[in-house]
């Protein structure tokens, strides 16, 4: 049955998990306590067989495992890139020591389930990326030191339930839906999406929830900065953000947006595109010393308590801070 989970009960699903052994016993190395049926070449690409593995990487370059429930250990220091098959798969990244490690959870192109599929992070930047599976698929990434980024795909329909680490990581959905919880944990950490096909979007940074076109459509909460980006030459027709009580960078590309930054020094800036037949924002900073720069349009800008900025652009802009820069009225 498809659960949905709380970003806070990932780390309470992951961490029942026995934890890593790479100490060798007489023998082979293992993982997770289990033996390792395969164990990778330093340098070299491995591929497993159908079936459950245990695969330590051991410095492997390349590791594709097949179907079946498998269980894998990114060790060593060596780049890494992992793609686990079909199957309910474990990928267990706390002792690589390396800089660059990438894990795709459902390659592009795959039709059917990649599986429920786990992953934990380690001290080095990770970088997650959920490609393809079905709609009963779910999802559970921990990540932990470095600047981490999860990437979910728009073609993924399932669920993705993750907790990032304790430094600045980013999050990128194309299009945020139900089955999207995420923490973001200690930060700064980046929300970024292109929206592609949406036709309105609401993001509130104080709660975390999103809603596309009217609908719920995922949690993120502990962000602090917002990119709602163009995706070639399409953007949002409108946005709607709400800040948090923490200093928040928002930027969108949309033809109508409204931003409201609250508390913190904030950043709120808009822009729009070509395809749009009126482009305008409406910014409040709110509490703080705030920066809110305008579009082409004919734009109204507010500060609040605080020294703010308003800078507008072509157009007729109203501005109202201690700042005004490009401002008609």
């Amino acid at each position: 049955m498809k659960a949905t989970l709380s970003a806070a009960l990932v780390l309470a699903a992951l961490t029942v998990l026995p934890q890593p052994v790479e100490a060798h016993a007489p023998g082979q190395p293992t993982c997770r306590g289990e033996v390792a049926t395969h164990v990778g070449i330093s340098g070299e690409e491995l591929t497993t067989t159908p079936g459950p593995d245990v695969v330590v990487t051991n410095g492997a370059s390349v590791v594709r495992t097949l179907n079946g429930a498998d269980v894998i250990c990114v060790t060593r220091l060596r780049p890494a890139y992992v793609v686990p098959g079909g199957g309910d798969d474990l990928v267990d990244a706390t002792r690589f020591r390396g800089d660059r490690l990438a894990t795709v959870l459902g390659e592009t192109g795959v039709e059917g389930s990649s599986g429920d599929d786990r992953f934990l992070g380690g001290p080095q930047v990770d970088r997650v990326y959920v490609r393809s599976g079905v709609a009963a698929d779910r999802k559970l990434v921990r990540t932990d030191g470095g600047k981490d980024y999860v990437k979910v795909d728009r073609q993924y329909p399932g669920d993705v339930v993750a907790e990032l680490g304790k430094e600045g990581d980013t999050l990128s959905a194309d299009r945020p839906r139900a089955g999207l919880v995420v923490d973001g944990d200690e930060g700064p950490d980046e929300l970024t999406t292109t929206c592609r096909g949406c036709s309105t979007a609401s993001f509130d940074l104080e709660t975390g929830t999103i809603a596309i076109d009217g609908k719920a459509s995922g949690e993120a909460t502990g962000f602090q900065v917002l990119d709602v980006v163009r995706a070639g030459t399409h953007v949002v027709p409108a946005v709607t953000v709400r800040g948090g009580n923490d200093a928040n960078h928002v930027s969108v590309a949309a033809c109508r947006s409204s931003l409201l930054g609250r508390g913190g020094n904030d950043r709120l800036q808009a822009a729009g595109s070509g395809g749009c037949e009126r482009v305008r924002t409406v910014a409040q900073g709110g509490g703080g010393d705030d920066l809110m720069v305008g579009t082409t349009g004919n734009d109204e800008l507010y500060g609040g308590l605080g020294r703010d900025t308003a800078t507008g652009d072509r157009g007729r802009d109203l501005c109202r801070a201690e700042v005004e820069e490009s401002c008609e009225r």
